[in-house]
């Protein structure tokens, strides 16, 4: 789907455009934990298979943030991806992880 597409162009996307990929809008507190819930399942899903965490490629739309939410790293602990407090290295190295990943598969 979506997610797949901006791997495989080695991008980034926000969470605006891919709630909206779902019908979500961002601008809703209910909009905003479903969008966290479907990236933590798919998650999940991705890193049971052997995959990388997909949703590293899901950042804020604000400048001053250009990273993932707080989710994205509660998820990789939850996942035993994230075993320090190195969020912005291990966050770098996953989006190379899903991009090398999506080139191929």
């Amino acid at each position: 789907g979506f997610l797949i597409q901006v791997a495989r162009k080695k991008g980034l996307t926000n969470y605006t455009d891919a709630g909206a990929v779902v019908d979500l809008d961002m601008s809703s507190e209910s909009g905003r934990i479903l969008i966290a819930q479907i990236l933590d399942d798919i998650n999940t899903q991705e890193v049971s298979q052997g995959a990388p965490m997909i949703s590293a490629l899901v950042i804020y739309q604000d400048s001053k943030k250009m990273r993932p939410g707080p989710g994205f790293f509660i998820c990789a602990r939850a996942l035993g991806k994230l075993r320090d407090n190195d969020e912005d290295g291990f966050w770098a190295r996953e989006v190379s992880a899903v991009h090398k990943w999506w080139a191929t598969h």
